[in-house]
C-alpha cells in the first residue's frame, strides 16, 4: 500500500518550490541587470582612456610622422596597462594603424566595418563579437591643435560571461540565496502548520472522508435536513427534504429566495433563534420544524 505523504510536508515542499521559483526568476533578473551595467561601465571607461590617448600631444605630432608607430605604440601600451583596456588602436585618418597589440599589424590599414562614424567627429560605443569574444569598443576621434581631426582612438574591453559576472560577487549573491530560502522555509513551516491547525490536524483523505460520510450520513436520515449559510445560501438539503417539499432539482448552492415561495418557511430559517419541534403549514402539507443555529 503507498504511504501518503502528510500535507504539511506537502505545503512546505509547494511553498518551499515557490520560494526556490522566486529566487531563481529574480537571479536572472538581477544577473541581466548586473550585465548591462557592466557593458556600460566598460563603454564608459574606454571612452574616458580614449580621450587621454587622443589628447597626448605625443600622439597628435607622432600620428603626423611616417612610421609614427615607433613612438605611439609604446606609449599606448603602457596606457592600455595602467587603465586596464585589453587593446588600444589608434588610426590616422587613412585608417592606417599607428598602435595595436599586434605588432605586425602596426601601419596596416583597418578595415572594421563600425569605425565611420568616428572619422566624422563622433565618440561613441559598439559592441563587436570575435574570436576573443564580445567586445565593447568605445571611439574618440583625434583632434589636432587646429580642432582638425587627425585619428582616431579605439579602445576595447572583452566583455566578461555571465559566469564571470556571477563569480565576482558570489559572497554577496550566496548571502542573499541563504537568507531567502531561510525565511522561506521558516515561512513554508509556519504557514503548513497553520493549515493543519485549521483542519483540524486532518490530511486531506481524511477530510475527503468525513465529507462523503457526512453527505451519506443526511442522505440516509427519515428527516428532512436544510442547512443554510449568513447569507441566505443553501448548504445542505438532503433526499428527504425535497420529498417533503416537492422538490426535484438540486438546490445547494442557491439562494433560499430561488427554492421556496413560502415567505413565512423562509423566514422562519433565516431569523437568529432556536426552537425545536414547532407546527407549520407549508402547502397543504403540516410540518414539524425544529431550527438550531450553528
Amino acid at each position: 500500500m503507498t504511504r501518503r505523504v502528510p500535507i504539511k510536508i506537502k505545503i512546505m515542499i509547494f511553498s518551499f518550490g515557490v520560494v526556490f521559483f522566486s529566487i531563481t526568476i529574480a537571479g536572472i533578473i538581477a544577473s541581466g541587470k548586473i550585465y548591462k551595467e557592466n557593458e556600460k561601465e566598460l563603454g564608459e571607461r574606454g571612452l574616458i582612456t580614449g580621450r587621454i590617448v587622443a589628447n597626448l600631444p605625443e600622439v597628435q605630432q607622432s600620428l603626423m610622422e611616417s612610421e609614427g608607430w615607433i613612438q605611439i605604440n609604446p606609449i599606448v601600451n603602457r596606457i592600455s596597462t595602467i587603465n586596464g583596456a585589453d587593446y588600444i588602436v589608434v588610426l590616422d585618418t587613412n585608417r592606417i594603424r599607428y598602435s595595436h597589440p599586434v605588432e605586425e599589424k602596426l601601419g596596416t590599414v583597418s578595415a572594421g566595418k563600425d569605425e565611420g562614424a568616428a572619422f566624422a567627429e563622433h565618440s561613441y560605443v559598439s559592441k563587436a563579437k570575435g574570436e576573443m569574444g564580445i567586445a565593447i569598443r568605445s571611439f574618440v576621434p583625434i583632434m589636432n591643435q587646429q580642432h582638425e581631426q587627425i585619428g582616431v582612438v579605439i579602445v576595447g574591453n572583452m566583455l566578461p560571461s555571465i559566469t564571470s559576472v556571477l563569480l565576482s560577487i558570489k559572497p554577496e549573491l550566496l548571502l542573499i540565496v541563504l537568507l531567502a530560502l531561510g525565511f522561506g522555509m521558516v515561512g513554508s513551516w509556519l504557514l503548513a502548520k497553520q493549515i493543519k491547525k485549521e483542519t483540524f490536524q486532518l490530511e486531506p483523505h481524511e477530510i475527503s472522508r468525513l465529507l462523503v460520510e457526512r453527505t451519506a450520513t443526511f442522505q440516509a436520515m427519515n428527516e428532512g435536513v436544510i442547512a443554510i449559510d449568513l447569507h441566505g445560501e443553501v448548504i445542505i438539503f438532503n433526499e428527504k427534504a425535497k420529498a417533503i417539499l416537492d422538490i426535484v432539482e438540486d438546490v445547494v448552492g442557491k439562494q433560499l429566495n430561488e427554492v421556496f415561495n413560502g415567505p413565512k418557511l423562509i423566514r422562519v430559517l433565516k431569523e437568529d433563534r432556536a426552537f425545536e419541534r414547532e407546527e407549520m403549514t407549508f402547502g397543504n402539507k403540516v410540518l414539524m420544524i425544529s431550527k438550531v443555529p450553528v
